[in-house]
């Protein structure tokens, strides 16, 4: 194997797949990156057997042939090669990597015990990549980090013919979004994704993505990038219901003024579960905290006929706030103190529910 590249090119080439390899692998193998020359270029993949990164790079080819190398040695290496062009040469020590004034010989693994799942059988389906992109970055903080529960660990990915949808939870929140696209008639894809593929496929910024889903797998190709997936098993938990607030009170916010008195009250909110308490009365939010080190109240101007009384996780209900990427949110409430909140954008394609801590 011998290849000339750009090592601008391959240091973008190699993010992605260095990125998706194990960080704790059980194998050698596992903590490389595969790098395979081809007739028109150079294909680098990183695994961890769950999220796979698969990058295409455009390269002057002398010989194919593959090869496994470290991703953290081979990152490192070429950190410190600044510009101009690398050559990779297969030896017998291992592979050669040269430029203009580095040369470095690193030890490679047996490529043939490289992992390479079977491809994806599926209708491939392509999707606008800003519908992708912001249908993730809505929905991402409400995924489960809790271990225990695998299926609030990902991202319930629905695409039909008209819409594609996501909704993520973790139990005490839940957010969705929804946006219009033109697919296949007869689309209908379900699946339960790792919101790290969605995340990676959504940084490019591609203008589309083509997304092929079979029974146990997802992959995303945008461009001459492709992101596969091993697809979270279970049944997603049905959240339609939990969204009906039908006949329940409303108030525009906004964001920026909400987000700001938010973060000021934040340096003393409640120690144990980072609670700030929220009174809605007469024209008036009133937004407070208290701990150890002190207390700070602050409030923002609202409808004088909203008034409720709650206390909530500090955290979430920002995230919630500024997850639709507008400048005006509507919360709608309940006066019922065992009911979640909702805040949602005009058009309600994005929508966000937090569990309250307690109600008074």
């Amino acid at each position: 194997m011998e290849f000339t590249i750009p090592v601008a090119d391959l240091k973008a080439g190699l993010a992605d797949p260095a990125r998706s390899v194990a960080s704790s692998a059980a194998h050698p193998v596992l903590s490389c990156v595969l790098i395979v020359a081809g007739t028109k270029g150079i294909t680098i993949t990183g695994t961890d057997q769950s999220v796979t990164a698969i990058q295409r790079v455009f390269a002057n080819i002398v010989e194919s042939g593959e090869v496994a190398i470290p991703a953290k040695v081979l990152t490192s290496l070429l950190a410190k090669i600044p510009s101009g062009d690398v050559t990779f040469t297969s030896t017998d020590a291992g592979v050669c990597i040269k430029s203009d004034h580095v040369t470095s010989t690193l030890h490679v693994v047996d490529a043939s015990n490289f992992p390479r799942p079977p491809a994806v059988v599926g209708t491939p389906v392509t999707i606008p990549g800003p519908a992708l992109a912001a249908a993730a970055d809505c929905v991402a903080h409400a995924v489960s980090q809790d271990t225990s529960r695998p299926i609030l660990s990902g991202v319930n990915v629905t695409i039909t013919d008209s819409e594609l949808t996501m909704t993520a939870t973790d139990s005490y929140r839940l957010a969705t979004h929804s946006t219009p696209i033109s697919a296949p008639d007869g689309t209908a894809i379900s699946a339960i994704v790792p919101p790290a593929a969605l995340a990676r496929i959504a940084k490019i910024s591609p203008e589309t993505v083509t997304v092929t889903v079979s029974d146990s797998e997802i992959e995303m190709t945008a461009g001459l990038t492709t992101m596969r997936a091993r697809l979270i098993a279970g049944d997603f938990p049905d959240t339609g219901r939990l969204l009906d607030m039908a006949g329940s009170s409303k108030v525009v916010l906004d964001t920026a003024e909400l987000h700001t008195a938010l973060q000021a009250v934040s340096p003393t909110a409640d120690s144990t579960q980072q609670t700030v308490g929220i009174v809605a009365a007469e024209g008036v939010m009133t937004i407070s905290s208290s701990n150890e080190f002190g207390d700070t109240t602050t409030s923002i101007d609202i409808d004088p006929d909203a008034e409720f009384k709650m206390s909530v996780k500090l955290s979430y209900f920002d995230a919630a706030v500024i997850a639709p990427g507008v400048e005006q949110v509507t919360m709608v409430h309940s006066d019922s103190p065992l009911k979640p909140f909702l805040i949602q954008d005009e058009a309600g394609a994005t929508r966000c529910m937090v569990m309250p801590v307690n109600r008074a």
